[in-house]
């Protein structure tokens, strides 16, 4: 929401792009301008803009939300994959680009075992995903193995940036579709720099050396 010159105009910004709308009097759309005031006061998480399948206690109470068969979290950040939840740890890396990818990755752990959660948007007119690719390489030595892939999903259908945008923007070429993807990956690595001892640092260029 923004306001200019007695006008308020609403903007939308997801993974394809930014959508703006035109410009509405504050006196003569005051009643459409005090309906938009309401939303993004006493909205629902998802409809202003929130992940609903990644919890933050931190955040306000109305903000908390999960898969309805799935059990509650209220003392830690959690994510979810399907209706699994995973205790956030860290992130791990994010992007701040608005539009494209998006990739988020976060440590996570479920009892005793620890993963690595990717969040991203995908281009849905790819032709091979990192899913496929995963699977094609299973079982390669140095290389994060696929748990679980799942395709977000919002009222029993795949998340995309369509189903997001205004009806009459769906299926428009100048646009981009993106679909909201979550992989779970594992074993989890630290990275080289953080060794504890020279060491353990010599004993990882050795398995280096010897492809280990």
């Amino acid at each position: 929401l923004s306001l200019a010159r007695q006008e308020f105009r609403l903007h939308i910004f997801d993974r394809s792009g930014a959508i703006h709308s035109l410009g509405h009097s504050l006196h003569r759309a005051a009643d459409l301008f005090t309906r938009v005031i309401y939303t993004l006061t006493f909205g629902s998480p998802d409809v202003l803009g929130f992940d609903p399948t990644f919890v933050d206690p931190t955040l306000s109470p109305s903000i908390l939300y999960r898969p309805h068969s799935a059990p509650a979290l209220q003392m830690s950040r959690a994510i979810y994959v399907r209706e699994t939840a995973y205790t956030v740890l860290r992130h791990i890396y994010v992007s701040h680009l608005i539009r494209g990818r998006g990739t988020s990755s976060w440590l996570v752990k479920k009892g005793k075992k620890h993963y690595v959660v990717k969040d991203y948007w995908t281009h849905k007119g790819r032709k091979h995903t990192e899913e496929q690719i995963l699977v094609k390489i299973k079982g390669l030595l140095g290389v994060s193995q696929l748990v679980e892939a799942w395709t977000i999903q919002t009222e029993g259908a795949d998340e995309t940036t369509d189903w997001l945008r205004p009806a009459f923007l769906v299926g428009n070429t100048e646009f981009e579709t993106r679909l909201h993807r979550r992989l779970l990956l594992s074993p989890v690595g630290d990275p080289l720099v953080q060794f504890h001892s020279l060491q353990e640092l010599v004993s990882i260029f050795i398995d280096i050396v010897q492809g280990e």
